[in-house]
């Protein structure tokens, strides 16, 4: 490390949102405790990323740290055998390291490489992209004594501290990149190889919703599908407009769920879906749900592997600053669906932006700008109901990965 262990800390928890800093320990919590009772016979590779989508081509990121550069593991290898000759994918490197510009900043230093023909060259095109994005947001030449940490992360500070100088500087460059460095990149947990069983887990802390949208018939739905209506479910919010007029316009859950079937039940597009009912379901968001559906496609494993908790108050944490859960293993419920292809039962919504107080004048054309952003921050996610399968701590993982 270039920098005392406390500057590192201090970028981490001054640019991360305070939502995102329990997911974050939630990460650690996965590759540092789950990930070994995995292990017997397994290889793990980490620093995975996704961008493209509908509009662009796909290309996959391999995230390194410079200071750590080798990932010799035989899951690593065998992903960008299989992503760039069987299935002809582009796969980027990029080597990073967090150095001292001079006595108050910090940049991110960048190499960045592409597979080409089962060899790895420097790109100058992927190189010119990423020190773009990062020179745009500020992190070739940083002031990191002007750190501004939000009161709910200071709270978090001795979790950061506990890591070793090596997990931390891989941290800290991972999450740049990703939230700065790569466009609009979809995480990948960790990648696996176990016997013939090759693929990617995704993982998260969550809650069941208590009710969502099911297909009938119990006929799954594509992630093409589900970002359709999301569009077009955008759009008509957008011209019904239903906070108009309001001073202090406020969508709240209820009535984003009775608009969107207002819309879905008088459009033959959407006959597969069917009346909302209360029951207990995991969301997953779409961008995620196009990585399952590579993985469907090209036939590896996907695995989705949910700690079944509410989450904590603003400032608190699920796990100690060893991260270990706070509950005893008994009371640490984990639900995974862990099919070759899953099954989408329904679709719900979240709304990604607080409703609130806009603008002193309701009528005003920046008041109806405010609103849009408000409709179009509605997100849908696929749904899956909980099931009676899950297992708790204090069972081993070794059976996991297997189908």
């Amino acid at each position: 490390m270039d920098l005392p262990k406390s500057v590192y800390v201090d970028l981490l928890l001054a640019n991360e949102k305070p939502k995102r800093i329990e997911g974050i320990l939630q990460e650690q919590f996965f590759e540092r405790s789950l990930v070994p009772r995995m292990k017997e016979g397994t290889s793990f590779s980490f620093g995975w990323a996704r961008t493209g989508g509908q509009w662009e081509p796909t290309t996959w990121w391999k995230i390194i740290d410079s200071d750590n550069p080798h990932d010799d593991s035989l899951a690593n290898a065998k992903f960008i055998e299989f992503l760039t000759q069987t299935c002809g994918e582009k796969v980027i490197e990029v080597h990073a390291c967090l150095k001292a510009k001079s006595e108050k900043t910090v940049g991110l230093d960048v190499n960045v490489l592409e597979y080409r023909d089962g060899q790895i060259s420097p790109s100058k095109a992927y190189q010119d992209k990423v020190e773009f994005r990062l020179k745009k947001k500020g992190w070739v030449n940083r002031n990191y004594t002007e750190s501004k940490i939000p009161r709910d992360n200071e709270a978090y500070r001795k979790h950061f501290e506990a890591l070793s100088e090596q997990e931390l500087n891989r941290l800290l460059v991972t999450r740049i990149l990703l939230n700065n460095g790569l466009g609009y990149p979809v995480d990948i947990d960790v990648v696996f190889s176990r016997n013939e069983a090759f693929g990617v887990v995704e993982y998260k802390r969550k809650d069941p919703m208590y009710g969502h949208f099911p297909f009938i018939q119990h006929r799954s739905e594509t992630e093409s599908f589900l970002r359709l209506l999301q569009k077009d479910f955008r759009d008509y919010l957008s011209e019904q407009d239903p906070l108009k007029g309001q001073n202090e316009p406020e969508l709240d859950y209820e009535t984003a769920r009775e608009y969107l079937w207002s819309f879905i039940k008088d459009d033959d597009r959407w006959i597969n879906v069917s009346e909302y009912i209360e029951e207990p379901c995991f969301g997953l968001d779409l961008s995620h749900l196009k990585t399952a559906e590579f993985c469907r496609t090209h036939g590896l494993h996907y695995r989705y592997l949910i700690w079944n908790h509410a989450s904590p108050k603003p400032g608190k944490s699920l796990l100690s600053t060893k991260l270990i859960p706070h509950l005893p293993d008994e009371k640490v419920l984990f639900q995974t669906y862990k099919n070759r292809a899953l099954v989408v039962e329904g679709l719900n919504l979240t709304i990604g932006i607080d409703s609130g107080s806009f603008t002193e004048d309701p009528e005003s054309e920046e008041a109806r700008e405010q609103r849009l952003k408000l409709y179009k921050s509605i997100r849908l996610q696929a749904t899956f109901r909980s099931c009676e399968c899950g297992f708790r701590a204090v069972d081993r993982f070794r059976n996991f990965l297997e189908d």
